[in-house]
C-alpha cells in the first residue's frame, strides 16, 4: 500500500489505524474527520506527504505521530491555510508547507476508521494505492 485517500464521510480515526505502516507513503484526511485520536498516524517510516483539509489545524500532541521526524514530511494543506499551519504546535515541524490550489477540493471520501490498516506492513512486499469507499474496508487500486 502506498496511499490512501480516506472518504469525506469519515469522522474518527482512531488509535493506531495507521500505526506502522511502513509502505504507506501518502495519506489524506479529510476535513469530516473531528476526531483524530493519539497515535493514529505514528511511527510510519516511509510516509512522505500528509494532505490534510481542515481549514483551522486541529491541536495534537507529539503522540498523535509517535516518532516520525515531521521535519522530512511534506504537508499538503486548504488554499489559505498556509499560515495558520505554519504557526500551529506540531504542524509547525513539518519541513515543507504547501498549498493546495483554489481550484482543487481534495478527498471526497466511513463515520469511523477503528481497525488498523497496517498489521504487519513490514513483511509485505506488494506496493498499491488504497481508497478507502466505506466502513474499514480498504479497496485496492
Amino acid at each position: 500500500m502506498n496511499s490512501i485517500k480516506l472518504p469525506n464521510t469519515l469522522k474518527t480515526i482512531k488509535q493506531d489505524a495507521f500505526s506502522y505502516c511502513d509502505s504507506l507513503t501518502e495519506i489524506e484526511i479529510p476535513a469530516s474527520v473531528t476526531n483524530f485520536n493519539y497515535r493514529a498516524i505514528a511511527d510510519c517510516s516511509d510516509l512522505q506527504t500528509i494532505t490534510v483539509n481542515w481549514q483551522e489545524p486541529p491541536l495534537l500532541t507529539d503522540y498523535h505521530f509517535g516518532k516520525m521526524d515531521l521535519e522530512l514530511r511534506t504537508l499538503i494543506v486548504p488554499a489559505g491555510t498556509k499560515e495558520i499551519y505554519e504557526q500551529a504546535e506540531v504542524w509547525n515541524r513539518f519541513q515543507i508547507i504547501e498549498q493546495l490550489p483554489d481550484n482543487i477540493i481534495a478527498g471526497t471520501t466511513p463515520k469511523s476508521f477503528s481497525n488498523r490498516v497496517c498489521k504487519k506492513p513490514r513483511n509485505s512486499s506488494s506496493s498499491k494505492n488504497v481508497v478507502i469507499t466505506s466502513g474499514i474496508n480498504p479497496i485496492s487500486r
